[in-house]
């Protein structure tokens, strides 16, 4: 299709055509393109010539605007390797884009992975880029672009908001001037099953001066799906001295407000700032023991994180990690996530942590996949402020609970679970005692044959959703 004539076309959409396998040939002569969405790089060949052939139809296109998703195809098996083909001219020059997405898709199991390199290397992205993601690629480093001008800087990109790196399965770590980026608010690590440290050095030996000096504006983190990350940078001569560094937080992971670790095992440390307010840790193993950072062996001089912590939103997965971190930590605590712990039978060994004036501010407690639960041991009782509470897929402790004595400051219920594990009949009867409900959820009660007849007990009950009642 010759497309060379579409001289004035500003709008090239083609975000939704997954199955693209190329882009039109002469697409490059349309300079008056604006927005593109996508562009595919990649033809089934043997000698990847085509590959690069394909890319270079993006260089001249350099009134692109917005956001442009590159999805690469088949690489690997290809042998041909065209050394510093475009010199970065494929990004460099399009200012006006400012979040990219690199993606590598389809990738043959076979062959050398030196085009896959070198086509990311020409990929180089202008310095004011606010948003990257790079998906799929499989060197054992990120590329070593950007650099300054006069390459003397390593991954310079100092206006970066946001950085996703996801299913690269051979990365080892990102260069360490990742933690440098001035502006960087957000990084994500997605299912990156060979990443064993964050970084590749330790702050302690590239940082410098007084002042924030690591991830200095980073609000929001994510690691996801790491199985063999053991921590945040290789460990120094001195394990207490790395666990000082994670403490000095006025240096380090300064204004860190979000926090969510799932699936990685062989994590040891978290990184904590008193700006945390919401922290996720999810099926990540018992190597993560908060002792490591909440106990006596704290340095003097970070104690008073302690008390300073501004834990919004907890959500764990194994419950005896909350044992072990001090009752300070909860003191402004609004909603706790209880999730996927597959042992816990009672919350009875929590229940002291509860019985103190702290827990007087929780709003929401969630409960949820854990099914051996059976009783909540008395602690529900303790939240003098409870607002609502949710319980999905824990069939065994519907009866565990004491309806009757839940705070009246309760409002919101859901009761949700899976079709074939509960056998309840009826609901509770001693939940007409929670009069103060006003939204009402129950779901998925196949054995459920109808409503209960102290229903209308329930006088300021506004909403009320009953699904798959036979």
């Amino acid at each position: 299709m010759d497309v060379s004539k579409l001289v004035d076309l500003s709008t090239l959409n083609v975000t939704a055509s997954y199955n693209l396998s190329h882009m039109p040939s002469d697409l490059g002569k349309l300079t008056n393109l604006h927005t593109l969405g996508r562009f595919v790089v990649g033809r089934p060949s043997s000698d990847g010539l085509d590959c690069f052939d394909g890319s270079k139809e993006l260089q001249s296109l350099n009134n692109l605007k917005g956001q442009l998703d590159i999805r690469i195809g088949v690489l690997k098996a290809a042998t041909y390797v065209k050394k510093d083909h475009g010199g970065g001219a494929y990004l460099r020059r399009k200012k006006c884009l400012t979040r990219i997405l690199i993606e590598f898709t389809r990738v043959i199991e076979y062959g050398s992975m030196e085009q896959e390199q070198a086509l990311v290397e020409e990929m180089q992205p202008h310095h004011d880029l606010v948003f990257l993601k790079i998906e799929g690629y499989h060197g054992e480093t990120i590329p070593r672009w950007p650099r300054r001008e006069d390459n003397s800087a390593l991954f310079y990109l100092p206006k970066l908001l946001t950085l996703v790196i996801s299913r690269c399965e051979e990365l080892l770590c990102l260069p360490w001037q990742v933690g440098k980026l001035p502006l960087l608010k957000q990084l994500k690590l997605l299912e990156l099953s060979n990443m064993e440290y964050v970084v590749n050095a330790n702050p302690e030996a590239s940082g410098s001066g007084e002042g924030p000096t690591f991830f200095p504006r980073l609000k929001e983190l994510e690691v996801i799906q790491l199985p063999k990350l053991e921590g945040w940078w290789p460990k120094s001569g001195s394990e207490v001295q790395d666990e000082h560094i994670i403490w000095e937080s006025s240096r380090y992971f300064a204004q860190l407000n979000k926090l969510k670790i799932t699936l990685c095992p062989m994590m040891t440390s978290i990184p904590i700032s008193s700006h945390v307010a919401d922290l996720l840790v999810q099926n990540s193993g018992r190597n993560l023991i908060w002792r490591n950072l909440y106990s006596s062996q704290v340095p003097q001089s970070s104690q008073h994180l302690l008390t300073n912590l501004n834990l919004r939103t907890l959500a764990i997965s194994q419950l005896d990690w909350l044992q072990s971190m001090p009752a300070e930590c909860f003191q402004r605590l609004g909603g706790l996530l209880i999730q996927h712990d597959k042992e816990v039978e009672s919350l009875e060994d929590v229940r002291k942590l509860f019985q103190t004036d702290i827990f007087s501010s929780m709003l929401f407690v969630q409960i949820v996949k854990c099914p051996k639960l059976r009783n909540d041991g008395g602690w529900l009782r303790q939240i003098s402020a409870l607002h609502s509470l949710v319980i999905f897929d824990c069939p065994n402790i519907v009866d565990g609970i004491p309806w009757r004595h839940l705070p009246k400051s309760l409002q919101r219920l859901c009761l949700e679970f899976d079709n074939e594990l509960v056998q309840l009949e009826e609901l509770p009867y001693e939940m007409q005692y929670c009069t103060s409900l006003q939204y009402l959820t129950i779901s998925n009660w196949p054995q459920l044959h109808s409503l209960p007849n102290w229903l209308p007990e329930l006088t300021v009950l506004k909403n009320f959703c009953c699904v798959t009642v036979h």
